[in-house]
């Protein structure tokens, strides 16, 4: 069994290692982007990130104990209308900005929950762009075939719960699986 001081350990360099990568990558797939990006696919990214900013500074309450967070409509909305390159790249910013203009964030929770976005939505794009060539099922018209967008979206709603959970278990001294 670990010690507190070792599980503090591993969840300071679990939540700095997903903020770096998240930030590492969509600065990278941006730059690696430029030029090949049209103002038509950067107003989009731009009006999508300005939703995220929204949907983060704005959560729906339902009741005192429950909120509905459009976020993951919009980042799902992203990766189906915006360029692979731009997409980590707005999911961060609009969720940081967001959750920044909450101001009730602890710094490290803010830049983890929008590192952690911001993997997901790439890693659901970048499955979705694979599959969008293969014949998964009937067309939606422009988005492609069906199968392709349900399993970038499945793929981003795996991510993101495990990139949580794994933060959770060491929080709590558990194991990440067992969570």
């Amino acid at each position: 069994m670990l010690d507190v001081e070792r599980w503090r350990f591993l969840l300071r360099r679990y939540l700095r290692l997903v903020i770096l990568l998240s930030a590492t990558l969509s600065v990278a797939f941006a730059l690696g982007a430029r030029g090949r990006v049209s103002d038509e696919d950067l107003g989009r990214a731009l009006i999508l990130g300005l939703m995220l900013v929204a949907s983060e500074r704005f959560p729906i309450r339902l009741t005192h104990n429950t909120n509905v967070s459009m976020t993951t409509m919009i980042c799902v909305a992203l990766f189906l209308v915006v360029p692979v390159p731009l997409v980590a790249l707005t999911a961060l910013l609009g969720v940081g900005v967001g959750r920044v203009s909450r101001r009730h964030d602890d710094p490290i929770e803010l830049l983890f929950n929008a590192g952690q976005v911001a993997l997901a939505t790439l890693v659901g794009a970048l499955v979705y762009r694979a599959t969008d060539e293969l014949s998964l099922g009937p067309s939606v018209s422009p988005f492609g075939p069906i199968g392709a967008i349900l399993l970038g979206a499945v793929v981003f709603f795996l991510v993101n719960p495990a990139l949580v959970a794994t933060a959770a278990a060491w929080n709590l001294q558990a194991q990440p699986l067992r969570v």
